[in-house]
């Protein structure tokens, strides 16, 4: 506020100033809110401090938010469908994301986020944490999953949609062969060994 002119006394007898906002609205002030800075606007600073308190940022409806949210549930909420193979095994977030989205948002842009990648703990069983998580596609992510079946063959490991993928092999005719208990070399080369 900037003080413009005095104008009369309230009734009861206190100090009254005509001031200026500096949103430019006028307002009458006693003296002594004046002094002790009580007041210092028309009220438009009341606003903006409670509005920014309220939006503390403008992301919740943005992907990575959501990756937050999700990562969250899955971890500390009992009933996600998710928690037991996350939170139920002990699985947590380090505290400085936990208690600000922010600092998530933060790592996450300056280290490979993209909206067409998903977050992954680097060992499956660590925290969400900056050192064990990093940004990986879905196809990627899909080979880690604890239920994937690995098949080795002459010291190259994969999993199925690997294989099937490398041989040019129907995943099912894999999972087939598989359930069949054939031999290695007839789950990924039958029909091609000679």
């Amino acid at each position: 506020l900037t003080v413009i002119k005095r104008i009369e006394n309230s009734r009861s007898g206190d100090t009254r100033w005509l001031c200026r906002c500096s949103c430019g609205n006028l307002k009458e002030v006693q003296g002594t809110n004046l002094k002790t800075r009580q007041v210092q606007s028309c009220g438009c600073l009341r606003k903006e401090v409670s509005s920014n308190k309220n939006k503390k940022h403008e992301l919740s409806k943005s992907r990575l938010y959501r990756t937050y949210q999700h990562m969250k549930d899955r971890c500390y909420r009992k009933t996600d469908k998710r928690y037991k193979r996350y939170g139920g095994r002990g699985i947590k977030i380090c505290n400085e994301w936990l208690k600000d989205f922010m600092n998530f948002y933060n790592w996450a842009t300056t280290n490979g986020y993209q909206d067409d990648l998903t977050i992954d703990r680097i060992d499956n069983n660590g925290n969400y944490e900056p050192s064990n998580c990093r940004w990986i596609t879905t196809k990627e992510q899909c080979k880690n999953y604890s239920r994937n079946v690995v098949l080795t063959y002459k010291n190259e490991t994969h999993c199925i949609k690997e294989w099937s993928e490398i041989l040019n092999i129907k995943y099912q005719t894999i999972r087939y062969r598989i359930n069949k208990g054939y031999s290695i070399e007839k789950i990924l080369f039958i029909g091609k060994l000679k």
